[in-house]
C-alpha cells in the first residue's frame, strides 16, 4: 500500500507537509522525537484524522515499507531546532539500513541552505536517498523562534534576534505553501540534487522590510553568495505569496496562538 512517512512531523515544515498531504487524502506516518511545547496543538489539527498515525523514531523500524514508500525528512527543521529534537543523520541511517536495500523507499531530505548544509549534504551522500532538497529561509505560521521572522514577531531583544540570523538563508525566502506547492513537481524529476529559488528577487530582504527592523536589513552587508553544490539543480519556485502576504498571515498566527495561550 502507498504511503508517505514524514520524519519531523512536529517541525514547521513537517507538519505543514503533514497537513497538506493528509488534506490530498493519503496516509501518512508522523515521526518526531521532539520535545516543543506547540506539539499539542500541531496534533490538534493533524492528529484526529483517520489516515494519520504518530510513532516515534524508535517505533519507526517496525514499520513496513515498499518501493512505493516515500519517506520526507525535515532535516532543515531538526537541525535548526536541533535543541527540541533530537535526531541524528546516524539515527536516520541506522532506521533506513534497517529496512534493507530491496524494499528501500523513496527518501526526500529537505536541507536548509546554511553553512552546515555544507557537512550535511556529506552525511546524507553515506545513505540510498532519492534526492536531496536544499530551501533557503522557508517562513509563515509556526515559524520556530530560533529563525529570525518568527524571533520579529515576538520582539526578542536585538541580541537575540541577531544571533536567529544565522539559521536563515538571507539571501532567499519562500513561503511555505509555494515550497509545497513545487514538492510534486520536484518528486518528477530525475536530478538528485535540487535547490529552491525564488522566480522573484529579494524575497527575504523584502519580508525583513514588513517586520520593520533595520537590524534584520543591516545584516545582509555580511551575507556571501555561497554554492554548496556545482552540480545541483536549480528549481525555480514561483512567489504566488508576496513577502507581506507572508508575513501578515504569520504575524495574524502569532497573535491566534498568543490569545489562546492567554486563555488557558
Amino acid at each position: 500500500m502507498e504511503q508517505t512517512i514524514v520524519i519531523g512531523v512536529h517541525q514547521f515544515i513537517g507538519f505543514h507537509l503533514t497537513n497538506e498531504l493528509l488534506e490530498k487524502g493519503k496516509t501518512v506516518i508522523g515521526i518526531d522525537n521532539s520535545t516543543d511545547i506547540e506539539n499539542n496543538e500541531m496534533d490538534l489539527y493533524i492528529g484526529r484524522n483517520a489516515n494519520y498515525s504518530f510513532l516515534t523514531l524508535d517505533q519507526l523500524k517496525e514499520v513496513k515499507v515498499s518501493e512505493q514508500t516515500t519517506v520526507f525528512i525535515d532535516w532543515y527543521d531538526i537541525q535548526i531546532n536541533r535543541d527540541n529534537c533530537r535526531v541524528s543523520p546516524e539515527e536516520l541511517r541506522n532506521v533506513l539500513q534497517h529496512w534493507g536495500e530491496d524494499k528501500a523507499p523513496i527518501v526526500m531530505v529537505l536541507c536548509p541552505m546554511v553553512q552546515e548544509s555544507e557537512q550535511t549534504f556529506i552525511e546524507w551522500q553515506r545513505i540510498k536517498s532519492e534526492k536531496i532538497i536544499y530551501l533557503p529561509t522557508v517562513y509563515g505560521p509556526w515559524q520556530p523562534e530560533t529563525m529570525a521572522f518568527a524571533a520579529a514577531i515576538s520582539d526578542v531583544d536585538t541580541n537575540e534576534l541577531l544571533r536567529t540570523c544565522k539559521n536563515d538563508y538571507r539571501l532567499d525566502a519562500i513561503f511555505i505553501d509555494d515550497v509545497l506547492t513545487a514538492l510534486p513537481e520536484i518528486q518528477k524529476q530525475e536530478h538528485q540534487t535540487i535547490i529552491l529559488e525564488s522566480v522573484s528577487k529579494n524575497q527575504w530582504a523584502a519580508c525583513a522590510e514588513e517586520l520593520n527592523k533595520p537590524e534584520l536589513i543591516k545584516t545582509l552587508t555580511s551575507v556571501e553568495n555561497r554554492v554548496y553544490n556545482e552540480k545541483a539543480f536549480y528549481h525555480k519556485v514561483i512567489n504566488s505569496v508576496t513577502p507581506k502576504q507572508g508575513i501578515a498571515l504569520q504575524i495574524e498566527h502569532f497573535e491566534k496562538m498568543k490569545r489562546l495561550s492567554i486563555s488557558e
